[in-house]
């Protein structure tokens, strides 16, 4: 749960994270036209800009917006004195991104050659020297900060993935203990049947949806436990319907002081059990996250529909952004939990932020991968 805010720190620093070539060529541009709009050097501005716009380009395309910074700075230096630019601050723009990017080489030969691009303008012993050190300086200055980033970035994913193991252990636990309560069922009564010597219908279906469901929870818990480091994880299966589930969480949030509406559309009866655990699990910690940061004099709305057409469920959570909720720098840990259990079984995950309100919303295939387990397991 996050607020659409974007004034803090962290933020920033996600940005030039995720985006180092915009954030650092918009500005440098912006600051590069207002200048010459006072000055009124019209060419030296075309000169800037084309400048920045390559070193843009270097986010999406790096060899490119190298290269055209490259033929921008050697085009700076012909022009007359008179017109001083700032193109060569573009310059910075490829180096960052290559070392973000973890391509060391490219970022040595592009500083390389931007630094004898820059130097060749001195027209003294002392000033090739001068120009020499200080832009060696800045762009050594330049790969340390980025390698910082890249840095507290590796050991975030580090505790992220060791946070995700965790939890995959402990799903992995509780559906242990989920299984042989199925299992358990299923014996007492096959064992009812045998006393009674006779064979009723609806009992042997009874044991076969119970058998169905404890070896597709065995399937998806053996694949946890084998398998720790796989972004594979099911949620525990849920108690009740899904139906039933959006209910209680209606029901919940009312407790905690908020106004809430629960709309179903389709045949929601029918479900299938790999889309239960996935959405059961996004039901908990949707509600407990609006709890925790949502706005609880507007109202939320839970939303609930099976699809005839496609086939596919969808869960949405539709809530107004408390006053204090704070914008992570990050994806929160348990919207990665989520995103990883619907996924899991073939489906998607959304939540976004947009004008103070926040959408969590689940999309799950009728046709999910763990609803095939117990026929596999049937052949094993």
């Amino acid at each position: 749960m996050a607020s659409p805010s974007l004034q803090q720190p962290g933020r920033w620093l996600a940005l030039l994270r995720d985006h180092p070539a915009l954030v650092l060529a918009v500005p440098m541009a912006v600051l590069a036209t207002t200048l010459h709009l006072m000055s009124q050097v019209t060419p030296a501005l075309v000169v800037d800009l084309l400048a920045f716009f390559f070193a843009a380009v270097a986010g999406r395309r790096l060899l490119l917006g190298a290269l055209g910074v490259g033929v921008v700075l050697v085009l700076a230096a012909l022009l007359p004195p008179e017109w001083p630019t700032l193109a060569e601050y573009a310059s910075i723009v490829p180096i960052a991104v290559a070392v973000l990017q973890g391509r060391t080489r490219i970022a040595v030969i592009v500083a390389a050659c931007y630094l004898v691009a820059l130097v060749t303008e001195a027209d003294s012993t002392a000033e090739l020297a001068q120009r020499t050190l200080v832009w060696f300086t800045v762009y050594a200055l330049t790969w340390a900060v980025t390698d910082l980033i890249n840095q507290a970035r590796r050991a975030r994913q580090r505790v992220t993935h060791k946070q995700l193991v965790e939890q995959r252990h402990a799903i992995a636990r509780e559906l242990h203990d989920t299984v042989a309560h199925e299992l358990s069922l299923m014996s007492m009564q096959v064992q009812r049947l045998g006393l009674r010597g006779d064979v009723d219908p609806d009992e042997l279906e009874t044991i076969l949806d119970s058998c169905d469901n404890a070896i597709a929870q065995l399937r998806a818990m053996l694949s946890v436990l084998r398998s720790p480091d796989s972004p594979r994880t099911l949620a525990v299966e849920p108690s009740g319907s899904l139906d039933q589930q959006c209910q209680a969480a209606v029901e919940r949030l009312i407790d905690h002081g908020f106004t809430a509406e629960y709309q179903r559309d389709g045949d929601v009866d029918e479900v299938p059990l790999a889309a239960q655990w996935a959405l059961a699990g996004l039901c908990r910690e949707a509600v407990s996250n609006i709890i925790t940061h949502g706005d609880s004099d507007s109202p939320v709305t839970i939303s609930l529909e099976a699809d005839a057409e496609t086939g596919e469920t969808r869960l949405a959570f539709f809530n107004r952004v408390g006053p204090r909720a704070h914008v992570p720098d990050h994806t929160p840990l348990g919207l990665i939990g989520l995103r990883e259990r619907v996924e899991a079984v073939g489906g998607r995950l959304y939540a976004y932020a947009s004008a103070g309100n926040w959408t969590t919303m689940g999309c799950v295939p009728k046709q999910s991968r763990a609803v095939a387990a117990p026929e596999e397991a049937r052949h094993d």
